[in-house]
């Protein structure tokens, strides 16, 4: 708390110690201190101000030591007072020119910023009104007459600290193409449901990026919706290196491998499904192919938890070419073809279509060499013709080559020779080959954008023996190791694992046999174990954009999201996105050790709100210009460059009440020198006369008394300088001043439109005249002493006068204790009056 706080507060809580009746916790003789103490918090107050005030004259920092030591021992005294806290001092210098004046008439009030003010708003009564920039040439805010003006300003001078590269850091920006294959075999519809959730919901974080799918046309294949950028793609057949071709070629199963019995890889690959050009001619019915078109084709919409948002769901790019392009999708839910007719996996289930069936539509469109590319692969396994399979599913065995299950057939020169499966296969290495040379030519041209490609080995939803290998092989294939020179392998501590050999989509160790290797030990760098993939140049795929994630969890957005911000860390330095951040703190001007809370302020246009720390967060700037300020007002320019810099400003708030304008009541003592006051009330009531009813247009009602004074309308005057003006003369009272008392003024109605104006005031105006004359009599008459008595009774009114009118009356709960000290306080005076010095 601000020493003026504190002294505030003690003050008022003084004050309504001296006016409550505290005889059973505070004797007479405690009432005496604290009458010594509300005087000395009242003195120690003042010196502030004077200390602040010739610090700022001759520009030096003000030393408030003694008076935070004094006011420290009073807090300490009466702490039962709730006044607790210390003197916090400014932690940053405020701006010089931090501040607003108010110039001009009522009718056309001008309000003038200081040099540092970059914002003003300002409330006349109906809601917040911005001065438009620049403020020094649009400060006129026209006529304002009968209007109480709340103003709000800000003030920057501290150049914006800059921190490059702290923030939109990414891997996905708006040149971005990302491609979503989803294995269509024996995933699981829930895994590709909670996979299309979780990247797309990754997808909408990333700054610089917004993702848009479309529905695929099946009529015009390989051709793009207008912006789109996000592909998602279920597909059969399960050579996930093809897959990351497809993007460059705009097509699966780039070896051409057909059904033809005379073609060497046909009887041991898998061919991509539903391409008729190239031999196959069907889709399994009830494949997992078909559910995942059929749930991105009804599904209309999707929440997406993290981004908070809700986004359209678009049906699925597929692997169906030729004749088949429009043929429909099979009913998977029924395990029926749409015609109704039961499912043969040996007939094919394109049967003529009926109206708003879903159809197959065909791949997604090939990515201009110019864009950037990001491939994104979940998959589960891949058959015995890439990698083999285990043994079983209780063992976790682990090895490159399986000798258990072959693919029932002999091709030794593809890797298959008496049912075992040697790493890597022939396929395998054809479609490496294959990939390292379109990646080859596509990056050597000088347009290119990257490419990088990622594989995400999934948790199925039931787990096989045909899924053993696949983490192993991929790691095998993709992963350089880290040697020097690279070898595939690694030391012990940086072997890659999967949760997959230590009990199964993560699973702990407790079902891996004695004596076996842990997950992945089997690319440890022994001097015995040899990675197959890269010591026969068919692996290394690191080097051509590849990344990994070999564990195998089940799936989660938490963990994908963060598995996948791995994956691209490792497969490439983040680059800017070409935007900035803002981070905004807004300080007390009065008092900056005081953060504003909840203060809306407008960056470009949109609103945000300050934490309870005082800041605000704007995550994305494009390079330029950006406007700062309240709303309509927002007059600071922030330059920035789009090099992923957070700039960092601190502005400070300022208010100001201006009531000059505004209907108010003034009250004239009769106290005033040589009695030039008269004793009345006047009353501004703006530009309208007060609404009449029945001859009164108000009253003013003494409510410690219970006098009524009624309010005329031959007491309206004016209009002078556009103002009416209601004059309450208070005459034949005492001492000519107008009683002492609690006053409701009431008028009728007001303005345009008619409004009642109602005010409550504290006046003690005959008390001030008599302690004038008793402060003449006791302090400047030197020809005699005070008298005791007198003098006690003076200082204790004074006292009481005093704390009156810091208690004011804006607490009902001290109406009573108020009207009661009054007449004490008049009590005190007419003692303290009539005492001399012959009478001591």
């Amino acid at each position: 708390m601000a020493l003026v706080d504190l002294a505030t507060c003690l003050l008022k809580d003084l004050s309504k110690r001296l006016i409550t009746d505290c005889s059973n916790e505070c004797p007479d003789e405690s009432n005496k201190e604290i009458i010594e103490d509300f005087r000395l918090t009242e003195s120690l107050l003042s010196q502030f101000f004077m200390i602040r005030a010739c610090a700022e004259t001759e520009g030096k920092d003000p030393d408030y030591s003694k008076i935070e030591l004094a006011l420290n021992n009073l807090i300490e005294k009466y702490q039962c007072l709730g006044c607790t806290g210390e003197f916090i001092p400014p932690d940053g210098p405020t701006p010089e020119a931090c501040g607003i004046t108010f110039e001009g008439t009522c009718s056309s009030l001008s309000i003038v910023p200081g040099a540092d003010v970059v914002s003003i708003s300002y409330d006349s009564g109906s809601g917040d009104t911005g001065i438009p920039c620049p403020l020094a040439d649009n400060g006129n805010i026209g006529n304002q007459i009968g209007n109480l003006l709340n103003t709000k300003y800000l003030c920057i001078t501290e150049t914006p600290s800059e921190e490059p590269e702290k923030c939109n850091m990414t891997q996905v920006n708006e040149n971005t193409l990302v491609y979503v294959y989803y294995d269509g075999s024996s995933l699981g519809q829930t895994e590709i449901e909670n996979a299309y959730k979780a990247i797309m919901d990754w997808l909408h974080q990333q700054p610089g990026f917004i993702p848009i799918t479309a529905t695929p046309s099946g009529n015009v294949p390989n051709t793009p919706s207008p912006g789109e950028n996000v592909f998602h793609t279920t597909i059969q057949g399960e050579r996930w290196l093809d897959w990351g071709i497809q993007p460059m070629t705009g097509e699966f199963n780039n070896l051409n491998v057909t059904e033809d019995p005379l073609d060497p890889l046909y009887s041991c690959s898998f061919i991509t499904q539903g391409d008729q050009l190239k031999g196959r001619d069907w889709i399994g019915c009830g494949s997992l192919a078909c559910a995942a078109s059929n749930w991105s084709y009804a599904q209309n919409t999707i929440n997406l938890p993290t981004s908070g948002i809700t986004i359209p769901v678009h049906q699925f790019y597929d692997n169906v070419t030729g004749s088949f392009l429009g043929e429909d999708v099979v009913n998977f839910d029924t395990n029926t073809c749409s015609s109704g007719t039961p499912c043969d996996p040996s007939l094919p289930c394109f049967i003529a279509k009926a109206p708003d069936q879903n159809v197959w539509m065909g791949p997604p469109p090939a990515a201009p060499v110019n864009k950037d590319v990001l491939v994104i692969i979940f998959a589960d396994e891949s058959e015995c013709m890439y990698h083999g399979k285990a043994s079983s599913t209780s063992n976790y065995v682990q090895s490159f080559n399986d000798s258990s299950q072959g693919c029932g057939c002999d091709e030794p020169e593809l890797g298959f020779s008496g049912g075992d499966v040697n790493a890597p296969t022939g396929i395998f290495k054809r479609d490496h080959t294959e990939y390292v040379s379109q990646y080859t030519a596509r990056q050597l041209n000088p347009n290119a954008g990257t490419y990088r490609c990622f594989i995400y080995p999934s948790c199925p939803s039931t787990l096989y023996v045909s899924h053993m290998p696949f983490p192993l092989n991929v790691a095998g294939a993709i992963d350089s190791g880290d040697g020097a020179p690279a070898d595939g392998l690694f030391d012990v501590a940086s072997v890659p694992t999967s949760s997959l050999y230590r009990g199964g989509c993560g699973g702990n160790s407790s079902n891996v046999p004695v004596g076996a290797p842990l997950g992945g030990m089997i690319l440890q760098r022994d001097g015995v174990n040899v990675n197959p993939y890269y010591s026969q140049n068919y692996g290394g795929l690191d080097q051509y954009g590849w990344g990994y994630n070999a564990e195998m969890v089940a799936f989660t957005d938490a963990i994908f999201e963060t598995d996948l911000e791995v994956f691209l860390s490792e497969g490439a330095e983040p680059v800017c996105s070409g935007f900035d951040c803002l981070a905004l703190r807004i300080l007390e001007s009065d008092d900056p050790a005081i953060v504003v809370v909840g203060e809306i302020v407008q960056v470009d246009g949109v609103p945000y709100t300050t934490n309870e720390f005082g800041w605000i967060s704007v995550p994305t700037l494009s390079p330029g210009t950006h406007t700062i300020g309240y709303a309509n007002s927002e007059c600071y320019d922030l330059d920035t460059t789009g090099n992923c810099t957070q700039y960092t400003v601190t502005a400070y708030k300022g208010t100001e009440t201006y009531d000059t304008c505004v209907s108010f009541s003034d009250v004239q003592c009769g106290c005033g020198p040589e009695g030039g006051y008269s004793a009345d009330i006047e009353i501004n009531v703006g530009a309208t006369v007060p609404l009449s009813s029945g001859g009164l247009i108000g009253t003013i009602t003494n409510e410690t008394t219970g006098v009524v004074t009624d309010v005329t309308g031959s007491m309206i005057s004016g209009p002078v300088d556009g103002d009416y003006i209601v004059t309450v003369p208070f005459t034949n009272t005492p001492n000519d001043d107008i009683p002492d008392g609690r006053y409701t003024i009431l008028l009728y109605g007001i303005g345009n439109p008619f409004v009642e104006y109602k005010e409550c005031r504290l006046i003690l105006c005959e008390s001030a005249t008599i302690i004038q004359d008793l402060f003449k009599k006791f302090v400047s008459n030197k020809e005699c002493c005070p008298c005791e008595k007198p003098f006690e009774d003076f200082v204790q009114a004074y006292a009481l006068f005093r704390a009156l009118k810091v208690v004011g009356v804006n607490d009902c709960e001290y109406e009573t204790f108020i009207d009661e000290n009054i007449t004490k306080l008049q009590a005190l005076l007419v003692t303290a009056k009539a005492g001399n010095c012959k009478d001591c």
